[in-house]
């Protein structure tokens, strides 16, 4: 028995991670590691076949 492991990301995910390092170089600051992290975990789509 073989199994496929499929991992992808929600189509949102590369635009809010640019947004977000623009608004970073702006204002300056670091984004919040335990928010990103989370919107990285959401859009996450592991799919085993």
């Amino acid at each position: 028995m073989q199994n496929k492991v499929s991992v992808s990301f929600a189509r949102w995910l590369k635009p809010y991670v640019h947004l977000l390092a623009v608004c970073a170089v702006l204002s300056g600051r670091v984004p919040d590691p335990d928010k990103l992290a989370a919107k990285v975990r959401r859009a996450t789509i592991i799919r085993i076949r």
